[in-house]
């Protein structure tokens, strides 16, 4: 089941109304609320006005893609950018596809930008895009091509053109099979994570790209102790420090780390996680214009299902939310943050049918189920959600009606 190898790396885990292929809305059938608030932060925010409205966008059919990548790009225009980790090519991959990433118009359109395959260009591709200023698009795939099959970083610009920037384990030393995804800086660099390579052997690194596609590895992984890659990319500052999450930490019981590498190249560990707080920290964290850090654990908390959690650069740490299968979800992906400091995000699984749910926990605590997957044509197991300028959820479910995934939005006001 090769597809399945994306879906044990983003989440490590796995609403009863009908929903037509065409798109057709329905309201979630089930929203309800928990009270946290001792585990909250400082100020209350405002919820939801009305029930959400869940809609299916894109149904995934192989040939136009299957097994959609977390994190969608969605641009001033409405368009949705991302990349799915099978489908396309269906002759690649043993007859599953390599992967493509892809553009949905406001319409409902959908459009290949790029189909991997055993070419040029590297493929499957396993997360999603960034965009620049200008709406280049940027990424990874797992495995790489020209002779190098440890992947490749890539550009598909603003006409469509794509191109090459990297082939991993063409650079002695360097980094190679990029899991997670990129992150961009002001002056153009791109940064990211290997699982493997790196300058001590084989145990991956944090690199840096620049413009004419150059490599430099920032830090080599090396001990449990201090981390070793997982799945998570990376956030930056303004001052060019890069915040992220690592498996390892304590060597006796090694449920992960969160970590900071500064500018200067010193590396060090701002938290190590217990079983109290969470395990598992596979998703890439978010940074608030304070500089506070949040992100989630797939597995471990209070309940065994994962947690939300709030770091900095200090060194300070806390859980703001405990997962609980029988309420609220399980095997939390990544989380965005609006403007009022409301965090929503996707569990992989639990919920009634156990599919999945989407959710948001307010500043100050309180926990809301905003819907519950069902499967069939609604989808199941999502991914992520990323958050829109018209204030409304987009993300991509890893199951469709046709198994190959889909794309939706969930109106929140």
């Amino acid at each position: 089941m090769r597809h399945l190898s994306g879906v044990v790396a983003f989440t490590l885990v796995f609403v009863l109304c009908g929903f037509s292929q065409n798109g057709s809305a329905k309201s979630a059938h089930r929203q309800f609320a928990i009270d946290t608030s001792a585990q909250g932060t400082d100020a209350s925010a405002p919820s939801v006005s009305q029930t959400p409205t869940y809609t299916v966008l894109h149904t995934f059919s192989g040939s136009d893609g299957a097994f959609p990548n977390p994190d969608l790009v969605r641009d001033a225009s409405g368009n949705l950018f991302g990349t799915t980790n099978s489908g396309g090519d269906l002759k690649c991959g043993g007859g599953y596809g390599c992967g493509v990433a892809f553009k949905l118009d406001p319409s409902g359109k959908e459009s290949l930008l790029h189909v991997f395959t055993t070419g040029p260009g590297g493929l499957t591709p396993t997360s999603g895009l960034i965009q620049d200023s200008l709406g280049n698009l940027y990424g990874t795939t797992f495995n790489g091509s020209n002779g190098f099959a440890a992947g490749v970083a890539y550009r598909i610009a603003t006409n469509g053109g794509f191109k090459e920037l990297l082939n991993f384990g063409s650079v002695p030393g360097g980094g190679y099979y990029p899991f997670a995804g990129l992150s961009r800086d002001a002056a153009g660099n791109l940064y990211g994570i290997t699982q493997a390579g790196g300058p001590f052997g084989n145990s991956g690194a944090i690199y840096k790209l620049d413009a004419k596609g150059n490599e430099t590895v920032l830090h080599g992984f090396y001990d449990v102790a201090h981390g070793l890659p997982g799945y998570a990319g990376l956030v930056s500052d303004a001052a060019g420090n890069l915040f992220g999450t690592a498996d390892g930490g304590n060597p006796s019981l090694p449920l992960g780390v969160v970590y900071e590498l500064d500018n200067k190249g010193n590396f060090k560990v701002l938290h190590t996680f217990s079983p109290n707080d969470g395990s598992a920290p596979e998703n890439t964290i978010i940074r608030d214009s304070a500089g506070s850090l949040y992100g989630t654990t797939l597995t471990a908390g209070h309940f065994g299902w994962g947690t939300i959690f709030k770091a900095n650069a200090k060194g300070s740490f806390r859980v703001l939310h405990h997962f609980n299968c029988a309420t609220d979800g399980g095997g939390p992906g990544p989380v965005v943050l609006d403007a009022a400091g409301n965090l929503y995000g996707t569990t992989y699984q639990c919920g009634a049918p156990n599919l999945g749910t989407i959710f948001k926990l307010a500043p100050n605590g309180r926990f809301t189920v905003l819907y519950t997957f069902a499967g069939g044509a609604e989808g199941q197991n999502p991914v992520s959600v990323t958050l829109g300028s018209d204030g409304n959820l987009y993300g991509a479910a890893r199951i469709g009606s046709n198994r190959d995934g889909v794309l939706f939005m969930l109106k929140l006001h």
